[in-house]
């Protein structure tokens, strides 16, 4: 046993300090336990340091920090609701409009958080469509085609279909509250749920009739304008069998 040698010195001069033999061998297998997870004093004092910085930002910047440490781990969000609630912040339902796609403090309020849209398990397979038809722009490509935030139900409805966004992702975000900045007077979320499926149906059946940009404009579908090489590309679409069809025409 490689520790045999380290075990005879260390009892002899533990005995040799006044240590009881008893009490020096319950010490030693403590320390044996200890040796499985020790580290030596650069890797302890890289610890310290990101335990500072962590803790100072944490006490001065409650609601920064939080919101950054949701976004990044959002499966601890049940653990962080304590830390919430102790720095008094609020945790705001997530915002179809809100056009940040993870927990961000609100502005101009350093006690209210927004729900991160991304943080949703079902959204997160389809974040890119469902950030395209929020008006998120993306970091990457700030210049982008950007549609805006949504302006109705209607307008969310026709984005999802155009876009193949689930029918999963929809509900979960009406269930969660996310559509709650579209509703009007008197509408609820039961109301969204309930509609959801006819409406999408509907909307989709409108677009398969649809034959005419004249008449495009009767369920609200606006077309999708873009200049490539002196050609207007009017991508007004009709999904059918998953396909897309483009009309193009001369400028």
């Amino acid at each position: 046993m490689k520790s045999r040698p380290q075990k005879d010195k260390f009892v002899s001069g533990m005995i040799e300090q006044g240590g009881k033999p008893a009490d020096v061998e319950k010490f030693w297998i403590r320390l044996l336990a200890f040796a499985s997870y020790a580290f030596n004093k650069s890797h302890a004092a890289a610890y310290s340091i990101v335990s500072y910085y962590t803790a100072f930002l944490k006490y001065y910047f409650p609601c920064e920090y939080l919101s950054a440490q949701l976004s990044y781990t959002p499966e601890k969000l049940k653990m962080f609701l304590s830390d919430l609630k102790y720095a008094g912040l609020t945790l705001l339902q997530p915002d179809i409009n809100s056009g940040v796609p993870n927990f961000a403090p609100m502005p101009g309020n350093n006690k209210q958080i927004r729900f991160g849209i991304k943080a949703h398990k079902k959204v997160f397979l389809q974040q890119h469509k469902l950030f395209t038809i929020c008006g998120i722009r993306k970091k990457s490509n700030p210049n982008a085609h950007h549609l805006g935030p949504c302006k109705d139900y209607k307008d969310f409805i026709v984005r999802s279909i155009v876009y193949g966004v689930d029918m999963g992702v929809c509900t979960a975000l009406v269930r969660a509250g996310a559509l709650d900045c579209l509703m009007q007077d008197g509408e609820t979320r039961r109301q969204y749920d309930e509609a959801l499926a006819p409406a999408c149906e509907s909307c989709k059946k409108a677009m398969k009739d649809t034959v005419c940009l004249g008449n495009s404009r009767e369920i609200g579908v606006q077309p999708f304008v873009f200049f490539v090489n002196g050609i207007r590309i009017l991508r007004h679409i009709c999904r059918k069998n998953m396909n897309i069809n483009f009309r193009i025409s001369a400028v």
